[in-house]
């Protein structure tokens, strides 16, 4: 898994105070709370996703932005994948329906 958090060069500053404030520990912590929620869930969008971890008093709190990016992580560690289907929310815009991998 990552082991450190980044900001992209287009982030304000901010944004690279914040990736410099996070250890790896504290990513790795939230990289699993994100793959547990979505072993909870099962298959489902980033909307299902930040519902179930934001509703659900047993995840440790995480802003959407930031369990996105979890989330993201984790498909690039090949922890998480991109199940091909699609769902449309109600903006009319289609997501990404994402699932556990079966590596183990």
């Amino acid at each position: 898994m990552t082991e450190y958090a980044h900001a992209r060069n287009t982030d304000p500053l901010t944004s690279h105070e914040a990736a410099g404030s996070i250890t790896v520990d504290k990513i790795r912590r939230s990289q699993r709370e994100v793959n547990r929620a979505l072993r909870r869930v099962g298959p489902c969008d980033d909307t299902a996703l930040v519902e179930e971890m934001q509703t659900n008093d047993s995840y440790a709190w995480q802003s959407e932005s930031g369990i996105r990016t979890r989330r993201n992580e984790l498909v690039a560690a090949g922890l998480v994948v991109d199940t091909g289907d699609r769902v449309v929310l109600p903006s009319g815009n289609r997501a990404k329906v994402w699932a556990c991998s079966t590596r183990v």
